[in-house]
């Protein structure tokens, strides 16, 4: 998981990427909730997907889901 200041960072990085003259489409992808609660700028769009977290077992859950996870 990052933290805010990776995402200010990342929403810095598109904004200077979209004011450039490849006017690119932007999707920042995170597993922080809280990244769709910041602003994105003008023409970036973000997804937040589940976070995954690694068992003192080895095996891969959920972090907030629950349902169980099959190989």
């Amino acid at each position: 998981m990052v933290g805010f200041g990776h995402i200010r960072r990342n929403a810095s990085i598109a904004q200077a990427l979209r004011s450039s003259a490849l006017e690119p489409a932007i999707v920042m992808i995170a597993e922080a909730r809280q990244a769709g609660a910041l602003p994105m700028p003008e023409g970036v769009d973000s997804v937040t997907l589940p976070a995954l977290r690694k068992e003192a077992n080895g095996w891969v859950s959920r972090g907030t889901l629950r349902s169980p996870t099959r190989s």
